[in-house]
């Protein structure tokens, strides 16, 4: 038949105590949603997230920590390894937290299309207007 079964296999834990109330994010608190796409042109999918602390994490979900490595998560589920990560903070403003909450995300290409391979962009939008772009 056409039954089948949805099992959690990996998880990421967004520190709830950067939440005012230290349990949820409250509608000015949220994030945005985490991005599933190929950024760097090899055929496989990194996930892309933005997080309260604020910084913005790219996950391996093809090379992943089994539970069963001692991390605390149950057999079958996985960890996702930061493939790489960057602060939303200014650099030269004492790391000022204030405005610095990414509010959106997307990704895309710069170059037209060709038969090389292309790797995509992150723009972040920030809760006080800046504009960030990552590659």
């Amino acid at each position: 038949g056409t039954d089948f079964e949805v099992k959690r296999r990996w998880s990421l834990e967004l520190k709830p105590t950067l939440y005012k109330n230290g349990r949820f994010a409250a509608e000015h608190e949220r994030v945005p949603k985490p991005i599933v796409d190929d950024l760097d042109g090899d055929g496989f999918a990194e996930v892309l997230v933005v997080t309260r602390e604020p910084k913005l994490k790219l996950l391996d979900p093809q090379h992943p920590i089994s539970g069963s490595h001692g991390l605390g998560l149950a057999d079958g589920e996985m960890h996702l390894r930061i493939k790489a990560e960057t602060t939303l903070l200014s650099k030269g403003v004492g790391n000022v937290r204030s405005g610095r909450q990414a509010v959106a995300i997307a990704t895309g290409y710069l170059d037209p299309a060709s038969d090389r391979r292309r790797h995509k962009y992150v723009v972040v939008l920030t809760h006080d207007w800046t504009v960030m772009c990552f590659d």
